[in-house]
């Protein structure tokens, strides 16, 4: 009986042994394969983020449309970005034309306190800021110097014209394309 008892032992042992293998391999192969769903999903809402600053100015796609990796979906438009490739290409136009006595400051007012006197400013912006800032920009103009302003409309001549004045510019001329007006003032 003792050797009896023994096999059935042992046979117990082997067949546990050979369940777990079974088990173990089992579950390993299973658990390899995909799981594979079918039905649909829908998307209410979807986030796109850039490296870029700024505000969105054309969709390129509808709704609906089906996009790939690397499309085009929206344009953006970058005052900052802008700026910068405006300054860039103002120095490299610079370095082409070998001057050296030219610098760009691109900001608002501000960036002219405590600065050197200039022959020649140019201040392309909107009337409203033109008006508010034309004196710091009489302050650091030399005396015989040109006051050069742009990006206002023909019927704001007048306005920008009398605060000038006051300031003790003169008037020269003034260029106007599609009602958008650039206008030169000097300083004796």
């Amino acid at each position: 009986m003792d050797n009896s008892k023994k096999y059935l032992s042992i046979a117990f042992v082997v067949i546990l042994v050979v369940v777990v293998i079974v088990s173990a391999l089992g579950i390993w192969m299973l658990g390899r394969k995909p799981v594979i769903l079918q039905g649909q999903i829908e998307a209410t809402e979807i986030r796109i983020s850039g490296k870029l600053p700024g505000r969105i100015d054309t969709f390129l796609v509808e709704e609906g449309q089906n996009v790939r990796k690397g499309d085009t979906l929206v344009v953006i438009n970058s005052p900052e970005a802008l700026a910068k490739y405006e300054q860039v290409n103002a120095m490299e136009n610079i370095a082409t034309n070998h001057i050296d006595n030219i610098r760009i400051l691109i900001g608002d007012a501000s960036l002219l306190n405590g600065q050197d006197h200039y022959d020649i400013i140019l201040a392309n912006i909107n009337r409203n800021i033109l008006l508010n800032d034309m004196h710091s920009y009489v302050n650091v103009l030399n005396t015989n110097g040109y006051l050069i302003m742009s990006g206002f409309y023909t019927e704001d001549i007048p306005i920008i014209r009398e605060k000038a004045e006051q300031l003790g510019l003169t008037y020269q001329s003034n260029k106007v394309k599609d009602n958008w007006t650039a206008v030169i003032f000097h300083q004796k």
